[in-house]
């Protein structure tokens, strides 16, 4: 990513199932806690970046977070970008964990490392792809 671009990740998605028992009281609980007030409190509360564009753009939330400043700059210029989604996201930064430790600990070089880990993720990725399960 260029330089200044920040990666958010979550977003804490609501999802309400096709056969729910009751889809009108969970659709209104589903508005309460996706709407601005509780994505406010939840947000000052965590010191998150808010996925309402009204809270991130509200300058009382900038006041409120002020760590998040970087952040919500990122967002008026557009160079905020979603986490990669890819069912391989864990597998991927628990290998890159522990070949940064190696890396770090002198046990290999950190080029040797990135080599290492791109040689292990392109075999998840093939074995993904081909049979649709997870390592």
């Amino acid at each position: 990513m260029p330089y200044g671009t920040g990666e958010t990740a979550g977003g804490n998605t609501f999802v309400l199932p096709a056969e729910a028992p009751h889809p009108g009281e969970a659709a209104v609980a589903m508005r309460h806690f996706a709407g601005p007030e509780m994505v406010w409190d939840w947000n000052v509360r965590e010191n998150n970046l808010p996925p309402v564009k009204a809270v991130a753009t509200d300058p009382k939330f900038r006041e409120a977070v002020p760590l998040m400043g970087p952040w919500l700059d990122m967002l008026k210029v557009d160079k905020m970008k979603p986490v990669v989604a890819s069912p391989l996201i864990a597998t991927f930064t628990t290998r890159r964990t522990e070949w940064g430790t190696r890396a770090l600990k002198g046990e290999t070089s950190p080029q040797q490392a990135l080599d290492e880990l791109q040689r292990e993720m392109d075999v998840q990725v093939k074995q993904y792809e081909t049979t649709k399960t997870l390592p």
